[in-house]
């Protein structure tokens, strides 16, 4: 069977068969990243859906009841409970959740002026969210 072949032949032979091993094994590693990532990004959408039913749900100018305390209590607890979870995969996801890039001037005129600042807050984090789930690579 290896009558006739020359030594650099089964060298090439033993190098072809090293780079098939590495391949399959990149092969290997990106299907078990992408398989571990994919329960974690689920999450992370449905933390992006109800960040952003706070949005939608923040109390208007004129309204002076115990909504704006109850909403910026659910502002709170949507940061904690998505920064709990983020710290629990990963320190890196977490720090930049929690990273203020430097406040907006802008006055939303809609936004009741009592939880003006919460607003902002939330929308800081919904934006720093929606960066860690478009590069999951990077974080995950």
């Amino acid at each position: 069977m290896l009558e006739g072949t020359r030594p650099i032949d089964l060298w090439m032979l033993a190098i072809e068969l090293v780079i098939l091993l590495v391949i399959v094994g990149e092969a290997a590693i990106g299907i078990r990243r992408y398989y571990k990532r994919r329960p974690i990004l689920a999450r992370l959408s449905k933390c992006m859906i109800s960040g952003q039913a706070l949005q939608n749900a923040v109390p208007v100018s004129g309204v002076q009841d115990n909504s704006l305390t109850t909403w910026s209590e659910s502002v709170k607890a949507w940061v904690g409970e998505t920064n709990t979870f983020l710290k629990k995969h990963s320190e890196g996801a977490s720090s930049a959740f929690l990273q203020d890039r430097g406040g907006t001037s802008l006055r939303y005129g809609g936004v009741a002026w009592a939880v003006h600042d919460w607003y902002l807050t939330l929308l800081a984090r919904l934006n720093n969210l929606r960066s860690i789930i478009e590069k999951p690579d990077v974080y995950f």
